[in-house]
């Protein structure tokens, strides 16, 4: 996300500008107010994202070039970080859903198997939140490498 330096505090772009896709190979940024021009164009230069804004003076243009192998295979790879960061965000949230669980269990003196059954409906539930973040990673990386 690319922020930019407006009205004395850092915001995203897409709080002070809209942003539309005219061509596929092209973003074009249209300020709501025009003397954020230059501050979106310094934040999108600045954001190391390697692309040249082209400011006319009421819209920014940006040209997306064709992506190379290599770039391929870095966004694959950042896509693999990202769903292994989700996956163990997930697990952290079984972990204390089923340490509440628990917890409760104890303190209501539900039965063992209570505790024990929603534990495991728990760990099914991620097992299939699992899946699904895999599923969507190899379509994601299929994406990527055959653009």
């Amino acid at each position: 996300h690319v922020h930019v330096e407006a009205y004395g505090s850092s915001m995203p772009i897409t709080q002070c500008a809209g942003i539309t896709v005219p061509e596929p190979t092209q973003l074009l940024i249209k300020p709501w107010d025009k003397g954020l021009l230059r501050a979106i164009e310094k934040a999108i230069v600045d954001s190391d994202l390697g692309l040249s804004p082209q400011n006319d003076g009421v819209v920014i243009r940006l040209n997306i070039p064709p992506l190379s192998t290599e770039r391929r295979k870095q966004l694959a790879i950042q896509a693999k970080e990202a769903s292994e960061k989700c996956k163990v965000t997930m697990r952290n949230v079984r972990r204390d859903a089923i340490k509440h669980v628990e917890t409760k269990g104890k303190e209501e003196k539900l039965p063992e198997d209570a505790t024990k059954k929603a534990a495991e409906k728990i760990s099914e539930m991620l097992k299939q939140s699992e899946t699904k973040a895999d599923a969507q990673l190899k379509d994601k990386t299929d994406d990527v490498m055959n653009m």
